[in-house]
């Protein structure tokens, strides 16, 4: 079990939370405001997307140990998540792969190289980002000419 690797639930319920020491866990504004919160720190799209997935997975397992605020509190993490990366992850046709410490985008229309970068795709997709809005689907699209090349 996903768990049995924790030696108890509070660990992965409190980074659920956003009580860790990651700035990501608790949103970001990466427009140079993230510099505020630990000095010079790089964000990542990728690790938001799987911080949304986490969270979601633990509300489920929440749930299941019939801790109904402790889920609530899960889902309302991922859901902050969700819109810090609807906000500031989408790059008009994709999902960036992440700001560099200066607040630049990386996997972005706007770079030379590297505009886009499949990881922040997939993980935000299985999160469920994008899903309802068509996102997920844009953003696949956008992969494929580049993937052909």
């Amino acid at each position: 079990m996903f768990l049995s690797a924790y030696r108890s639930w509070d660990h992965p319920a409190a980074v659920a939370r956003g009580q860790s020491f990651n700035s990501v866990a608790h949103g970001w504004a990466p427009a140079g405001s993230h510099h505020v919160k630990y000095g010079n720190v790089a964000e990542s799209v990728f690790i938001a997307g799987l911080f949304v997935l986490a969270a979601n997975e633990l509300a489920a397992i929440a749930r299941i140990r019939h801790q109904p605020a402790e889920a609530g509190q899960c889902l309302t993490q991922a859901r902050s998540m969700e819109e810090a990366v609807r906000k500031h992850g989408w790059d008009g046709a994709w999902f960036v792969r992440a700001y560099d410490d200066f607040g630049r985008p990386v996997g972005s229309k706007g770079c030379a190289e590297g505009k886009i970068f499949i990881e922040s795709q997939g993980m935000c997709i299985m999160a469920g980002i994008g899903l309802t809005d068509g996102r997920a689907k844009q953003a696949l699209d956008s992969v494929r000419p580049r993937a052909d090349q």
